[in-house]
């Protein structure tokens, strides 16, 4: 994979004629530009430990536990920087203190605060403080909340996330 930048290209020569030796040299720069080609997709994963992963809307009901899964792909040619997703719960859906994501494998989970119906959570790799995505990777996170007892009976429920990054927080290439 080549990443977005300026590249030099250097041709050079050398012949000997009658003990006399004659270099050539000559260079040009080629700039790859930056190719921002991000995805997000999110499905309904599992309901109450039954594993549904995206084949159709599930029907869910009061006290549910849901696990949301979300994968964000960098497929542009460039480092993304300070990388976050931020998912818009569905308001009144779940119950504020029991809201956890996870990476990867689910092994383990953390508690996560919601502000104004929503979280966010770092996206990637840490690079010195800052979250960055490289350039042709791949994340999948886990969203695990319960449905409220509170919520109302019969009504369809979008919940919706997206990727955001900073740039001015700035990640070194790999």
């Amino acid at each position: 994979d080549i990443l977005s930048g300026t590249y030099a290209n250097t041709a050079s020569m050398s012949i000997t004629i009658n003990n006399n030796t004659i270099n050539l040299q000559d260079s040009a720069n080629i700039v790859i530009p930056v190719i921002l080609d991000q995805s997000i997709t999110k499905d309904v994963y599992s309901v109450n430990g039954v594993i549904v992963n995206g084949s159709g809307v599930p029907n869910v009901y009061r006290g549910d536990t849901v696990i949301y899964k979300i994968t964000v792909s960098n497929n542009g040619n460039t480092v993304l920087n300070g990388t976050n997703i931020k998912d818009i719960l569905p308001k009144d859906m779940y119950t504020e203190t029991e809201v956890s994501y996870s990476s990867d494998d689910m092994s383990s989970w953390s508690s996560i605060t919601v502000a104004d119906g929503a979280i966010t959570f770092p996206v990637g790799t840490q690079q010195d403080g800052v979250y960055c995505m490289e350039a042709r990777a791949s994340y999948t996170y886990y969203v695990k909340l319960t449905v409220n007892s509170s919520t109302t009976a019969g009504g369809t429920y979008t919940n919706t996330a997206a990727l955001y990054a900073n740039t001015t927080e700035l990640c070194r290439d790999s």
